[in-house]
């Protein structure tokens, strides 16, 4: 045999689609619990950097399952991480902009979030072709890189008044 089903001890395609289906019911949840997320940490950029921390963790231990338990366990925390800062984004974008430009500023985040929904999986699906494991070694990669942008670079003082728009 070989193949994912090989490199991935007995993973099949009823595999991928239980976890297919799991990720859209994470997603579900995690959309869901944004506020709840959002009231447990002081203010928004601390927020950011927790979640960001909780991306790498969840990608990172993605890198390293060995079962479909574990699997799904990764994938419910990536949905909450990146639901969650989907959420987080679109409000430092709508205290960032002003009244004027939000529309514009928003339509061009949509535009770069759809480039990616369809270039990450071609991208992912090349480096496929190399190592089943590149595509996630490479996402590890950028959300180290982000999450270090994240945290060493200066972030203006956040009063809370942001943190009441999302909650």
């Amino acid at each position: 045999s070989s193949g994912i089903n090989a490199e991935y001890g007995g993973f099949t395609a009823r595999h991928a689609g239980y976890m297919t289906s799991f990720v859209g019911f994470s997603g579900v949840v995690a959309s869901s619990s944004a506020g709840v997320v959002a009231r447990l940490v002081p203010d928004n950029n601390s927020l950011l950097k927790y979640l960001s921390l909780v991306l790498v963790v969840a990608i990172a231990a993605t890198v390293l399952s060995t079962s479909m338990p574990a699997l799904l366990a990764t994938q419910f925390l990536l949905s909450l991480a990146t639901q969650n800062l989907r959420i987080v984004v679109d409000a430092l974008i709508l205290a960032s902009a002003n009244q004027h430009d939000r529309g514009e500023v928003f339509g061009l985040g949509a535009s770069i979030v759809g480039l990616c929904r369809v270039g990450g999986p071609l991208v992912a699906g090349a480096l496929a072709e190399y190592h089943m494991m590149l595509p996630l070694l490479v996402s590890l990669l950028l959300a180290v890189l982000g999450a270090a942008a994240l945290f060493l670079s200066p972030r203006p003082h956040d009063d809370g008044s942001l943190k009441q728009k999302i909650s």
